[in-house]
């Protein structure tokens, strides 16, 4: 601020050396005036920002030779000249003024010298002081008759003629128009004057007026904000501008700027780009005129407008005003809308309208029951520009190694038109057509919401949410990274101008001359865990290297469903159809099979079904629960930017820029790459029998066959002695 006063003072310094100079009387000739002679006025604009002492002008042109150095020959600049009064001479050869008698009353009645005609009569001064003293507009608005028609200096000057100008008299020239500059204070100067040396009379006039410009400084900033939200936004570098002058008020044509005043570069060729966000990017120097700013990038992840212009103007004060909202205190605060997506998942068991049961990651397990089923929700921001955007869509992601194709059944879709509030937007509203926006596949879904972005506009939709269900194949990944989940919103990032031809920017064309689009991908992921199960078996005493067992699996049953009992554990439900057995190790793990179990839902059992020889086979079921501690740090989420044909097909991918890093590793409760629950179980020994066969099982056999023998011998005996 305190350079614009220094600039104010020069400039004022500037117009009162001019006035001095235009405002001398004129000297005492040596040969009176010659009537018949035209005259003419000539006015050579400068601009003039220096500090050099300026020279008093002689109206000869002569006085170019004292035109400071730097100064800048101005076209454009209008002039108007009024004729005050005409020219008399009295017995004396001094030099009157006779004020036109249209003008007398507007003067007043204050007389100088009056002559024995009765005209009234001034000195040039006297003249000046009515014109300061009175409103120059109010005594020239009834002097109709005595006034130039406008016009304009090219190359620096402009001439009036004596029949222009009325001939020979006392005339105010007053600048109309002023383009660039301060304008030049109305001077008064005398057709003929006499020469600077004062011995001759000059008919023709040359003025030299210079005045410093009047220029306007301002700051363009960038903000970004949530798509469909309002305030501050956060600041942020990158964004690219270009500043535009009107050639002249209201001609609708626009040139880049691309140096100031003093002829220093703009940016590069006029292309100014924030490098520092919180401060922004400066532009001083600008001169009197009309502008506007014109966006031309930002980065990919907001939607950059470049069919908008923010117009301010710069006065003949050097102040700095603009109708734009986007305008305080000089400063241009341009917010460019950031879409945003997020993807959740919600936890086992929990509450679809509960947002702490939606988290980044959660754990089921494999299989189609309904208590098997995932309930992942995708929501998206809309932007409050949605209407000028080519394409907007939702786009879920996964791997069919992983996921259960999703049905347009197990997906529903709520616009909120404040969510926060739970107001939501009718789908019919809308005119949406579920059947036609959205499209399922192997790997995911899409909902194209581009056939209804104007009536997104107009009931101010600001958030679409979709939560939909799926489940998990028997090819899931078991712990690891987990089943990664992608949620995508895909959108238009440049809008384009389409109307107007002087906007600096303007869409690419491919070869068919169509314009092409860019599109933006921002994700974010989601994923579910499924966890193993394992058994470490022992046999009491000795080497167990070569023992086995084997093992069913069981579950406790869902509420619709019908279990068995088994050693007093009722309702449980089988879950191999083939036995798990132990390895040398004693060991069975259950992953990589198809089984995947949930953490803390559910208590398995391991039933015992057959064991090593000597060994007694479990007793009752062996509960086992899946309970580990598991956490994922980060997800990889990215940015893409692609171009796309007119037709809708991939030209080529412009960047992909990674936000945030996946996680190196998943953490689980015992370590780096704890898959699976285990439990131990321990066989004893069993009691010690006479193996089938042995040396002790004939003796008894043998005596019971002699006792059975003899028992036969006594029979048949007592049946003779009865018969005799």
């Amino acid at each position: 601020m305190k350079e614009k006063r220094i600039k104010k003072l020069l400039s004022g310094m500037l117009q009162m050396a001019l006035i001095i100079s235009m405002f001398t009387v004129p000297a005492k000739a040596d040969d009176v005036i010659n009537t018949s002679t035209n005259v003419s006025l000539t006015i050579h604009r400068y601009e003039y920002n220096g500090n050099e002492t300026l020279q008093a002008g002689t109206g000869e042109t002569s006085d170019a030779a004292n035109i400071p150095t730097g100064s800048t020959p101005l076209d454009g600049i209008g002039y108007t000249v009024y004729k005050i009064a005409d020219i008399s001479q009295d017995n004396s050869v001094s030099i009157k003024y006779n004020v036109l008698s249209d003008l007398q009353t507007a003067f007043g009645s204050t007389t100088i010298d009056a002559s024995t005609s009765g005209k009234t009569l001034y000195d040039m001064a006297a003249v000046k002081t009515v014109l300061d003293g009175r409103s120059a507009a109010k005594a020239l608005d009834a002097n109709t008759a005595n006034v130039t028609a406008e016009k304009f200096t090219s190359s620096g000057s402009v001439t009036f003629s004596n029949s222009e100008l009325s001939g020979q008299g006392l005339y105010l020239v007053v600048e109309t128009t002023t383009i660039h500059t301060q304008t030049a204070d109305p001077f008064l100067v005398s057709l003929p004057t006499t020469t600077g040396s004062g011995e001759d009379w000059l008919y023709e006039v040359h003025a030299y007026p210079k005045t410093a410009t009047n220029d306007g400084e301002i700051t363009i900033k960038k903000n970004i904000i949530t798509a469909g939200t309002t305030g501050a936004g956060t600041a942020i570098d990158g964004a690219s501008f270009y500043i535009q002058k009107e050639t002249s008020p209201g001609s609708g044509v626009w040139n880049i700027v691309t140096a100031d005043k003093n002829a220093a570069p703009i940016g590069t060729a006029g292309l100014l780009t924030i490098t520092d966000a919180s401060a922004g990017v400066t532009v001083a120097y600008l001169p009197t005129g009309s502008y506007r700013v014109v966006e031309v990038s930002a980065p990919a992840e907001s939607i950059t407008d470049s069919s908008l212009s923010y117009p301010f103007t710069i006065d003949a004060s050097g102040n700095v005003t603009s109708s734009s909202a986007n305008f305080s205190s000089e400063v241009f605060t341009i917010k460019n809308e950031v879409p945003t997506v997020e993807k959740k998942v919600l936890k086992k068991g929990g509450n679809i309208n509960n947002a702490g049961d939606w988290a980044d990651v959660a754990d089921y397990n494999i299989g189609t029951g309904k208590d098997d089923k995932i309930t992942f929700q995708v929501a998206v921001t809309i932007p409050s520009n949605i209407d000028k955007l080519k394409t907007y869509k939702m786009v879920d992601e996964f791997d069919s190694a992983q996921f259960n194709q999703v049905a347009a059944s197990d997906v529903d879709i709520i616009f909120y038109s404040d969510r926060a509030a739970g107001t939501t937007v009718a789908a019919a509203t809308l005119g949406f057509n579920k059947a036609t926006a959205f499209s399922t596949g192997a790997t995911g879904w899409t909902i194209d919401l581009s056939s209804i972005n104007n009536a997104l506009k107009t009931n101010i939709v600001k958030e679409v949410v979709v939560n939909y269900t799926t489940t998990l194949k028997s090819t899931a990944v078991i712990a690891g990274e987990g089943n990664i989940n992608t949620g995508k919103v895909e959108f238009t990032n440049h809008i384009y101008p389409i109307s107007d031809p002087q906007m600096p920017v303007q869409n690419p064309k491919d070869g068919s001359d169509q314009p092409y689009e860019d599109r933006t991908i921002v994700t974010d992921q989601a994923a579910v865990y499924t966890f193993g199960l394992g058994l470490v078996k022992s046999f009491e005493g000795g080497d167990t290297s070569s023992l086995h067992a084997k093992f069913d699996l069981y579950r406790k049953a869902y509420s619709d469903e019908s279990g068995t009992t088994i050693g007093g554990v009722t309702n449980l439900i089988k879950l191999n159809s083939t036995p798990y057995e132990t390895g040398n190790d004693g060991k069975i793990s259950i992953t990589g099979t198809g089984l995947g179990l949930a953490n803390g839902t559910n208590t398995y059992y391991f039933v015992e079904t057959e064991t090593a020889d000597g060994y007694n086979l479990l007793k009752e079921p062996v509960a086992a629960d899946v309970n580990i501690t598991y956490s994922k740090t980060a997800f990889l989420q990215t940015i893409t930017v692609n171009r796309y044909n007119s037709d809708g097909t991939l030209k080529e991918t412009l960047t992909s820029i990674t936000t945030t890093q996946a996680a190196t590793a998943t953490s689980y409760e015992g370590g780096s790459g704890y898959t699976q629950a285990s439990v131990g179980v321990v066989n004893k020994k069993g009691f010690t029998l006479p193996k089938t066969g042995g040396r002790g099982t004939l003796i008894f056999t043998i005596i019971g066959l002699v006792l059975m023998a003899g028992g036969v011998g006594i029979y048949f005996k007592g049946r003779k002695k009865k018969a005799n």
